[in-house]
C-alpha cells in the first residue's frame, strides 16, 4: 500500500438532526459549539462510516464507567428520536453518513460510508456500506429528486437497490463485507483494521478510557495490541481436543468405573453369602449343643419328681386317719340331749346382738333427721329474707325512675306501674307469671335507654350550635375590629390582608390600585359601585409599587398565588395610554398628584379604557362595555344591574363610610349570633339534664332486674318444699326407732331364760369340749386338703416334665439335623480345600471368637442387609442399569448364585477386562497429544509469538520516546519505560532467544505452561488468558525530567494525582498520540485518523500547541469535539472549524471556518515572522 489519504468532506443524510449536510475538511477539523448542539453527532457518523456500527457506541463520552444503560442507538438517530417527547420525527427512511478522502496530490479522491434504512425505533436497521474508488461525493449520488404527491420536487436519499444501480452492485456490500474490503483499502489486512479501529474507539471516548485507566499500566494496555489471539486460539484448538480424548477417556475410566464397582459389589454380596452360610452354621451348632443339654437336664428333673409323688401320698393317707378319728368324737358329743339347749341360747344371744345394733343405727338416724329439720328451716327463712330484699329494691328503683320516667312517653309510665305491681305481687309459695314482670322492666328499660340517648344526641348538638356561634360571634367582633383599625374594607380576593402586611415589610412602598384613586366629581357618588363592580376585585387589589421596590413586591405577590396583580411599572411609564373622555378611566383621578396614581389610570386606561359611563336616559348607541349610573351594565352582549350606591373603594371618605358600615354590620351579627348562643346552651343544659336522669333510673333497674327477684323466689320456694319433706322423714324414724325399743327388749327376755336353763343343767362344759374338738377336725380337714393339694401338683409337675422331655428330644434331633444341613451349605460355598473340615475352617476364620447365641441372629441380619444393600447398588444407576453400561451389554443380576452376565451368557468380568486394555491405550494416545501440544503448538508457535510481542512492545516504548524526546511541556520533558513484573521476570527470562535453545531452558518452558493447561482451558472464548497478556508482565514507569538539569526522575501515579487536570492529562494524550502514530506506521494505514471527543480539556494553551505540533509532526489527523477549541493554530499545517449550531425547533445550521499555515514550519520551536495575531482568530475578514 502506497500514499496517505486526508479527509475531504463529510456527508450526512437524515442523520440525526442533520437533515442533508456536506461538511468540508482541510486535514484536521475541529468541531464547535455548545452542548446538545450535534458536535459528537458527527464525530459519531466518522466512526459509523469506518466501523459500520459493528462494536461501537454512540455518544460515548456522555458515559462513564460500565455499560449498564442503552444510549442513542441506530434507529433512535435515523429516525430522530426526541427523548423529551418520546417520539419519533421522521417516518420510515434511509440515511447515509459518507466520506471522501483526498491522496496526497489533492487531485484523486475516493469516497465510502454506510447507508441505513430505519423504520421503527424499537426494530433492526439495515445496514450496507459502499466503496467508490476514483469518485468524489458528488460522483456517487446519494440523492435523487423526486416529485412528492403535492407536485413539489424534493430531494430523496437513494435506497441499496438504487445506490447498486448506481455504482454497481460490486461496489456495494453487507455489513461484514464491507468491514473487509475497508480493511483492505484502508490497512493492510482485517486484523490491522481491527487493531487500529480499537485504538480509534478508545481514544474517542477519551474520559471513559482515563476513567478505566487506575493507573499507567490499565492505560497502555488499553492502547497497546492485544495479546496472541490467534496462537492461543490454536492452543485452545489442541486442548479442546484433549479434552475431546480425556473426555472418551473419562467416558471409558467412568464405564470402567461401574463395572469395577458392579464387581466389588458383587464380591461384597458373595462374601455376606459365606458369612451368613457360616453365621447360620454357628448358630446352629449352639443349638443343638444347648438341646443336648436341656434334654438331659429334663430327664433329671422327671426322675426328681416321680420320688416326690411318693411321698405325697403317704401324707395324704396320714391326715385322712386322724380326720376320721375326730369326726367320732364330735359325733359322739353332739349326739346328747343337753346339746340342743346350749344351741338355742347360742341362737338367742345373736338375735339380741342385731336388735340392739339395729336400735343404735335407728337412733342415729333419728339425730340425723331432726339435724337436717334445724337446716331447712333455716335456709327457709334465710330465703325469704333473701326474697324481701330483693322486693325492697325493687320498689327503691321505681322510686329513682319516677324522674327519668318523667322526660319518656306514657308507654314508659304504665310500664313502671306495671314493674312495682309485679314486684309486690311476688311471694314465696305463691304462683307467678314471669312474663309479666320481664315484660313490664324491658318496657320502661328500653323507653329510658333510648330516651337518654336521644337527649345526648340533642346535648351534644346543642353544645356544638353553642361553641359554634360563639365561635362566629367572635370572629365577627374580630372582623369588626380589624375593620376599624383599618379604617377599610378589603378587596374580596383570599388572604389579602396577609399579603398587604407582607407587602408593608418587604415591600414599603408597594400600594393597592384602589387606595391611588377617587371618583370625580362630575360622576354621581351614587355611581361608584356600579365602576367597582364592573372592574372587579382582581383589578381593585392590583399592587402598584415604585421602582426602588418593586423586584420585591413582584416576588411577594406572585409568592401569594391568588390571582393578585402587580403593575409593570416600568412598561406603564414608556407607555402611557390616555383616557378617552366619557369612559371609566375619565372618571376616576389619582389622589394628589403621585407618580403611582397616574400609573394606575394608565393601566386602567389599558383594560377598561373602552368602558363608556352614561347617563340613564342615554342609551348604548352600539359601545361594547357601557355602564350607567343608575347601576345597570353592559359588556360585549351581557346585560346586568345592581343597586346604586356610593363606592366602597374608590376615596378615602368613601372607604372609611365603607368601614364604619361594615363594622356596623358586623357587629349586629356579633350581638345576634351571642343571643342565639345563649338559647343553644340553655337547650343543652336541659338535655343534659334529662339524660343524667334517664341514665340514673337505667342504673337503678339494672340493680334489681326480674331475674333477680324470680331467683330469690324460687330459692325461698324450693327451701319450703324441703322443710316439709325433712319433717315427714323425721316421724318415719321417730317411728323406726320404738318398733327397735320393743324387739330389743323381746330378744333381751328370751336369752335370759335360756341362759337360765343351761346354768340350771351344767350344759357350759360341753359345749367347750364340742368347740375344741370342731377346731381340731377343721385343722385335719385342712391338712388333708393341702396334702391332697401336693399330690395333685406333684403329678402335673410329671406330667409336664414328661412333656419337656419329649420337646426336648424332638428339638435335639431336630438341631442336630440343621448343623448338618448348615454344614452342608457352608461346605459348598467355602473353597474346596477347606471343605474336608469345616469345622476347622470356621475355628480357623473366626480365630476362635466367641460368639453367644443371642447374637447370632443380629449377625445374620446384618450380613443379610449387606448383601441387599450390595446387591441394590448393582441393581442401581450406579451399577447394572447406569445409562452409560445398561443399553451396551444388556447386564441382568442372578442373585441365587451372585452372577452379572449379559444376555450371551459372558459373565461381567470379562467385559471388565475388555474395557480395561481399552483405557491403557487411550490413555498413551493423550499423553502423546500433550507432547505433541507442548513440543509443537506452545514451545514452537505460541513461544515465538509471545518473543515477537515483547520485541514490539520494547520497539513502542522506544518509539514513543524517540517521537516525544524534543517535546518540552512547560519546564518538562516525559519519557517512558518498562520494568518487569517479579511474578514473571523468570518467564521474561526463559523467553530469551538465546536461552531458549538450551534444553534445560525448554524443559522448565514447557513445565511453566504445563502447569498452567487447567488455566488455558477454563479461559472464555476470545479471551487469553492473563499469563499470556504481554502487556500485564510490566510496570509501565513515567519518566520525567527537567529542562535545567536533564535528569529524568520516576513520576509516579500518586505524585501525579497532586498535579491539576491538564498536568495529569498531557501524558495520556502524548501517548494516545505516540501509540497511534507507532500502529499507523506498523499496519501501513492509509487513513491516519484519531477521533477525540471533549479533547484537550483542562490542559493550557502553551502544552496544548505543543501536543498538536507532535500531532502533526506524527502524520495524526484530527476530527476533534470540544466546545470552544478552535483549529485556528500555526501549531498545524491545516485544519477546519466548524460551529455548529442548534434551533429549539432541534434544526441544526453549520458555519465553516478554515486555517492554513502559510509556509513549512522548518523546526519545532521556529517562530513565523509573518503570522498576525489576527490570523488566529476564527471569524470572518473585516471589510475594507
Amino acid at each position: 500500500m502506497s500514499g496517505i489519504f486526508h479527509i475531504r468532506r463529510i456527508r450526512l443524510i437524515h442523520f440525526h438532526n442533520f437533515v442533508d449536510e456536506t461538511l468540508p475538511v482541510r486535514r484536521n477539523l475541529f468541531l464547535v459549539g455548545d452542548n446538545q448542539s450535534g458536535k459528537t453527532t458527527v464525530l459519531d457518523a466518522v466512526h459509523f462510516a469506518l466501523t459500520a456500527g459493528v462494536d461501537m457506541e454512540f455518544n460515548a463520552a456522555a458515559r462513564f464507567g460500565p455499560r449498564s444503560d442503552a444510549g442513542r442507538n441506530l434507529a433512535s438517530i435515523v429516525l430522530r428520536y426526541d427523548l423529551e417527547k418520546d417520539i419519533t420525527l421522521r417516518e420510515p427512511c434511509v440515511a447515509y453518513a459518507a466520506v471522501e478522502v483526498r491522496e496526497e496530490d489533492d487531485v484523486t479522491f475516493h469516497t465510502f460510508g454506510v447507508g441505513v434504512y430505519a423504520t421503527s425505533i424499537d426494530a433492526q436497521p439495515e445496514v450496507w456500506g459502499f466503496i467508490a474508488r476514483a469518485k468524489g461525493l458528488d460522483e456517487v449520488g446519494l440523492v435523487v429528486e423526486e416529485m412528492c404527491p403535492d407536485g413539489v420536487v424534493r430531494p430523496r436519499p437513494v435506497d441499496r437497490g438504487e445506490l447498486e444501480w448506481t455504482l454497481g452492485r460490486d461496489k456495494v456490500f453487507d455489513k461484514g463485507r464491507y468491514r473487509t474490503a475497508l480493511a483492505q483499502f484502508l490497512y493492510r489486512d482485517r486484523d490491522d483494521y481491527q487493531r487500529v479501529l480499537e485504538l480509534v474507539t478508545a481514544a474517542k471516548s477519551y474520559r471513559e478510557l482515563v476513567a478505566r485507566a487506575r493507573n499507567l499500566d490499565d492505560l497502555f494496555i488499553g492502547l497497546l495490541p492485544p495479546p496472541a489471539e490467534s496462537e492461543f486460539r490454536e492452543v485452545r484448538d489442541a486442548l479442546r481436543a484433549i479434552d475431546g480424548i480425556q473426555a472418551d477417556l473419562d467416558d471409558l475410566e467412568s464405564e470402567l468405573g461401574i463395572l469395577r464397582n458392579i464387581l466389588e459389589r458383587l464380591g461384597d454380596a458373595r462374601r455376606e453369602t459365606e458369612k451368613i452360610a457360616r453365621y447360620e452354621y454357628v448358630g446352629a451348632e449352639l443349638a443343638t449343643r444347648e438341646a443336648r443339654q436341656d434334654h438331659e437336664e429334663v430327664s433329671a428333673a422327671l426322675e426328681e419328681t416321680r420320688l416326690a409323688v411318693g411321698s405325697a401320698m403317704d401324707r395324704l393317707a396320714s391326715a385322712e386317719s386322724r380326720e376320721s378319728a375326730l369326726a367320732d368324737s364330735l359325733r359322739t358329743v353332739r349326739g346328747g340331749e343337753g346339746f340342743a339347749i346350749v344351741e338355742r341360747e347360742a341362737e338367742a344371744r345373736r338375735d339380741l346382738e342385731s336388735a340392739e345394733s339395729d336400735r343404735d343405727r335407728a337412733r342415729e338416724d333419728l339425730r340425723q333427721r331432726d339435724a337436717d329439720l334445724r337446716r331447712a328451716r333455716d335456709v327457709s327463712g334465710e330465703a325469704l329474707r333473701f326474697l324481701e330484699d330483693a322486693r325492697r329494691l325493687a320498689q327503691k328503683a321505681v322510686r329513682e325512675s319516677s324522674e327519668g320516667v318523667a322526660h319518656c312517653g306514657p308507654e314508659a309510665a304504665q310500664a313502671v306501674g306495671a314493674f312495682a305491681d309485679a314486684a309486690f305481687a311476688i311471694e314465696a309459695a305463691v304462683p307467678f307469671d314471669p312474663a309479666v314482670i320481664r315484660k313490664s322492666f324491658q318496657t320502661l328499660r328500653a323507653a329510658l335507654s333510648g330516651t337518654a340517648l336521644t337527649a345526648g344526641r340533642m346535648e351534644a348538638r346543642a353544645e356544638g350550635e353553642f361553641l359554634r356561634l360563639r365561635d362566629e360571634a367572635g370572629r365577627k367582633e374580630h372582623e369588626a375590629d380589624a375593620v376599624r383599625e383599618r379604617a377599610e374594607v378589603l378587596p374580596d380576593i383570599p388572604c389579602y390582608e396577609e399579603l398587604l402586611t407582607v407587602l408593608q415589610e418587604q415591600a414599603a412602598g408597594a400600594v393597592p390600585l384602589y387606595r391611588l384613586l377617587e371618583l370625580s366629581p362630575e360622576l354621581p357618588e351614587s355611581a361608584g359601585s356600579v365602576l367597582e363592580c364592573l372592574l372587579g376585585p382582581r383589578v381593585l387589589a392590583a399592587v402598584v409599587a415604585p421602582a426602588s421596590c418593586h423586584v420585591a413586591a413582584r416576588a411577594v405577590v406572585l409568592a401569594h398565588g391568588h390571582g393578585v396583580e402587580v403593575l409593570d411599572t416600568e412598561d406603564l411609564r414608556k407607555r402611557r395610554d390616555p383616557s378617552a373622555p366619557g369612559t371609566l378611566p375619565a372618571f376616576l383621578m389619582p389622589v394628589g398628584d403621585e407618580e403611582p396614581g397616574r400609573l394606575a389610570l394608565s393601566y386602567l386606561a389599558r383594560i377598561a379604557g373602552d368602558v363608556t359611563v352614561l347617563p340613564p336616559e342615554k342609551g348604548r348607541d352600539g359601545h361594547g362595555r357601557v355602564v350607567w349610573t343608575d347601576g345597570r351594565m353592559y359588556d360585549e352582549g351581557a346585560e346586568a344591574r345592581i343597586d346604586p350606591g356610593p363606592p366602597r373603594f374608590f376615596g378615602e371618605e368613601a372607604r372609611k363610610a365603607a368601614a364604619l358600615a361594615e363594622e356596623s354590620r358586623l357587629r349586629r351579627e356579633a350581638v345576634e349570633l351571642r343571643r342565639e348562643a345563649g338559647f343553644a346552651e340553655k337547650e343543652a343544659a336541659d338535655r343534659r339534664s334529662a339524660a343524667a336522669a334517664c341514665r340514673v333510673a337505667v342504673e337503678a333497674l339494672d340493680a334489681s332486674p326480674p331475674e333477680l327477684l324470680l331467683a330469690r323466689k324460687d330459692h325461698a320456694d324450693s327451701a319450703s318444699r324441703s322443710v316439709a319433706s325433712v319433717e315427714a322423714s323425721l316421724t318415719s324414724a321417730t317411728a323406726a326407732v320404738e318398733a327397735a325399743e320393743a324387739r330389743v327388749g323381746r330378744c333381751r327376755d328370751r336369752q335370759a331364760e335360756l341362759s337360765a336353763a343351761v346354768a340350771a343343767q351344767g350344759l357350759a362344759q360341753l359345749r367347750q369340749r364340742a368347740g375344741e374338738l370342731e377346731k381340731e377336725l377343721d385343722s385335719a380337714r385342712r391338712e388333708k386338703e393341702e396334702a391332697l393339694k401336693g399330690l395333685e401338683r406333684r403329678r402335673a409337675a410329671v406330667e409336664e416334665k414328661e412333656k419337656r422331655l419329649a420337646v426336648a428330644r424332638s428339638r435335639r434331633e431336630a438341631a442336630e439335623s440343621e448343623a448338618e444341613r448348615r454344614r452342608e451349605a457352608l461346605r459348598n460355598l467355602i473353597e474346596p480345600v477347606h471343605r474336608a473340615d469345616v469345622d476347622d475352617y470356621v475355628f480357623r476364620l473366626m480365630r476362635g471368637s466367641q460368639i453367644q447365641p443371642a447374637n447370632i441372629k443380629d449377625l445374620v441380619l446384618y450380613a443379610h442387609n449387606a448383601r441387599t444393600k450390595a446387591f441394590a447398588v448393582i441393581q442401581s444407576s450406579d451399577g447394572i442399569r447406569n445409562e452409560r453400561i445398561y443399553h451396551r451389554y444388556g447386564f441382568r443380576l442372578d442373585e441365587e448364585h451372585r452372577e452379572v452376565r449379559d444376555p450371551s451368557g459372558r459373565p461381567v468380568e470379562e467385559a471388565y477386562g475388555v474395557r480395561e486394555e481399552e483405557v491403557r491405550s487411550l490413555q498413551g494416545a493423550l499423553d502423546e497429544k500433550t507432547r505433541d501440544l507442548l513440543e509443537r503448538v506452545v514451545m514452537a508457535g505460541l513461544v515465538r509469538r509471545l518473543q515477537g510481542q515483547v520485541r514490539d512492545l520494547e520497539e513502542t516504548i522506544r518509539g514513543i520516546n524517540r517521537l516525544a524526546a524534543d517535546l518540552s511541556f512547560g519546564q518538562s520533558r516525559f519519557q517512558f519505560s518498562l520494568k518487569k513484573r517479579t511474578e514473571y521476570r523468570r518467564l521474561l527470562e526463559l523467553l530469551q532467544e538465546e536461552s531458549i535453545l538450551q534444553p534445560a531452558v525448554r524443559e522448565e518452558l514447557r513445565d511453566f505452561f504445563q502447569a498452567r493447561l487447567d488455566e488455558f482451558k477454563r479461559s472464555r472464548e476470545g479471551d487469553v488468558p492473563e499469563v499470556l497478556d504481554y502487556r500485564r508482565w510490566f510496570e509501565y514507569v513515567l519518566l520525567v525530567s527537567s529542562r535545567r538539569d536533564g535528569e529524568a526522575a520516576e513520576l509516579p501515579r500518586q505524585r501525579l494525582r497532586f498535579g491539576s487536570g491538564g498536568e495529569q492529562a498531557v501524558p495520556t494524550y502524548l501517548l494516545v498520540i505516540a501509540v497511534a502514530s507507532l500502529l499507523f506506521n506498523r499496519t501501513g494505514a492509509r487513513l491516519r485518523l484519531l477521533l477525540l471527543d471533549e479533547a484537550f480539556l483542562g490542559i493550557d494553551a502553551g502544552r496544548r500547541e505543543v501536543l498538536l505540533q507532535f500531532a502533526d509532526r506524527a502524520g495524526v489527523d484530527f476530527i476533534v469535539a470540544t466546545p470552544e477549541l478552535d483549529g485556528v493554530t500555526p501549531a498545524l499545517q491545516a485544519s477546519s472549524t466548524l460551529l455548529i449550531e442548534k434551533t429549539p425547533e432541534q434544526d441544526v445550521f453549520v458555519s465553516d471556518f478554515h486555517w492554513q499555515r502559510p509556509e513549512i514550519q522548518a523546526s519545532l520551536f521556529e517562530q513565523l515572522s509573518d503570522v498576525r495575531p489576527e490570523d488566529l482568530v476564527i471569524g470572518f475578514p473585516p471589510k475594507p
